[in-house]
């Protein structure tokens, strides 16, 4: 009885410890499945987080599981192939190409990782010396590409530095070589044109260029001298004694060399006291007493004398001559610059007929000196000729005068028209004239020989238009002619020298 009680206890019992290990188990498995759906979950949203950063690692086949991602072979790990495709880098078998990766693909030929080798480049190109790229892998010095081995390229064919214009040698057909410092552009010194053919403009070259106010060369400087120059920059000229300004080691400065005071120009400005000092004015030559009207002088020379009356060599100054007695005018050069102390007047000449004219001349803060008197006449005839139709004199003044028939220009005044007036023929001063039968010739106060008039071989001038000259035209270039004859159709001539 008590034995089939337990038996009836047990069953019950056991079913129910049965119910509650399946429902653990339900439980258990529905936790799992909960953590497993969870963790997928997560793993996803990190993957996501990850493809974001460009951070995930490519699967064993080197693939990327998401979408838009190719694997980069360089590290492994998945890239954009947007990202990929914006550096170039996609390869033909879909991965994302890194030259330096040490993986040969898509369009590299070589990739010997990010430092190349003697031949892979860096750029994982094949390494050949004239591709344009320095491998200094394969020892190339250089690389131009194509213009490797041009002449001073500066790169040889085997890529190694060669001369060239600007490596600051001079090479070949090369004047100079300043390296960088070569330019065309103008400067203060001196350096090498941009090809080196020669040195470009600079201040110190004597050539005013540029900004350049002067040029001087080698005596540029901007130091005082004893006399003009121009200073270090060429923008002008630096002070000297003489320029009115007292510079350092100078006495004294008065802008004039030729003055009353004692600060002498040829002295240094050392305001010597002893020094010739400029002070009065002397005639050295006077003009001759008797002159002709309009007719020049005969030289003439007034020299600048110290207080010893010895003449100043080192004057600086100019001699003006003016009327101060007589209602005429002076002809000619008035104002001459003193040459060793002494000026002299070639080309004077007084144009009114009158008696006891006087000159007088004179320089700034010296004073004035006056000449003799001089007796100025008409001018009479000095020689006569006439030819077949014309006639010629000159006076004793040297003027050429000629009149009458001009149909060949034989009067030489410019025209072909007749003349019943005797008409002055140019300006100069004549020593001898001859008439012919339709033309004329002339010697001049310098010994020269001018013919005009009727063309023909005997005028003795070189005319390619063989046309009639209505001007005196020089014949030859001698200067040493004594007389002359015209004929009806020749001419003969006689020299200082006896020649004829």
């Amino acid at each position: 009885m008590n034995t089939k009680r337990h038996v009836f206890n047990v069953i019950p019992n056991a079913v129910r410890d049965l119910t509650l290990c399946i429902k653990q188990m339900i439980s258990r498995i529905f936790l799992l499945i909960l953590t497993i759906i969870l963790t997928t979950s997560c793993i996803n949203d990190n993957n996501t987080a990850a493809a974001d950063d460009d951070g995930f690692t490519c699967d064993q086949y080197r693939r990327c599981s998401s979408e838009g991602y190719v694997c980069n072979y360089s590290d492994n790990m998945c890239i954009r192939i947007a990202l990929c495709e914006a550096q170039g880098k996609v390869a033909a078998d879909g991965s994302c190409q890194v030259c330096g990766d040490g993986y040969k693909t898509g369009l590299e030929t070589c990739d010997d990782g990010p430092e190349g080798s003697a031949t892979c480049t860096i750029a994982c190109t094949t390494s050949v010396c004239n591709d344009g790229i320095i491998n200094i892998k394969a020892d190339e010095e250089c690389d131009d590409g194509v213009a490797n081995g041009k002449e001073y390229d500066g790169c040889t064919k085997e890529c190694k530095i060669a001369p060239f214009c600007g490596d600051h040698e001079i090479n070949g057909p090369e004047v100079c070589d300043d390296g960088p410092g070569n330019g065309d552009n103008w400067t203060l010194t001196k350096h090498c044109k941009k090809d080196c053919s020669g040195f470009a403009p600079y201040c110190g070259d004597k050539d005013i260029n540029g900004l350049e106010k002067c040029d001087d060369g080698i005596a540029n400087s901007d130091e005082w001298s004893l006399s003009p120059h121009c200073n270090g920059s060429c923008s002008g000229g630096a002070n000297y004694c003489g320029d009115g300004s007292e510079q350092s080691l100078q006495k004294c400065d008065d802008n004039d060399a030729c003055t009353t005071d004692s600060c002498i120009k040829d002295v240094g400005c050392q305001n010597v006291f002893d020094a010739a000092i400029c002070n009065k004015l002397a005639f050295v030559t006077q003009p001759e007493a008797e002159q002709f009207r309009s007719a020049p002088w005969a030289p003439f020379s007034v020299a600048v004398l110290d207080t010893h009356n010895n003449i100043v060599s080192g004057a600086n100054a100019t001699v003006a001559l003016s009327v101060t007695s007589g209602s005429g005018k002076l002809i000619g050069n008035q104002t001459v610059d003193a040459v060793n102390g002494i000026a002299t007047f070639n080309d004077i000449a007084y144009d009114t007929q009158e008696d006891g004219v006087k000159i007088s001349a004179s320089v700034h803060l010296i004073g004035q000196v006056e000449s003799i008197p001089v007796k100025v006449t008409h001018s009479s005839l000095a020689m006569v000729s006439s030819g077949n139709l014309h006639t010629c004199a000159i006076t004793k003044a040297g003027e050429l005068w000629c009149w009458g028939n001009n149909y060949n220009g034989q009067l030489g005044d410019g025209t072909f028209e007749n003349k019943i007036i005797p008409v002055r023929i140019g300006n100069e001063y004549w020593q001898f004239i001859t008439t012919g039968f339709y033309y004329s010739c002339g010697i001049k106060k310098d010994h020269t020989l001018w013919c005009w008039g009727k063309y023909g071989e005997n005028l003795g001038l070189d005319n390619e238009n063989n046309t009639d000259v209505n001007t005196p035209k020089q014949v030859g270039s001698d200067n040493n002619w004594q007389s002359v004859v015209a004929s009806s159709s020749h001419t003969c001539g006689l020299k200082n020298n006896a020649e004829l």
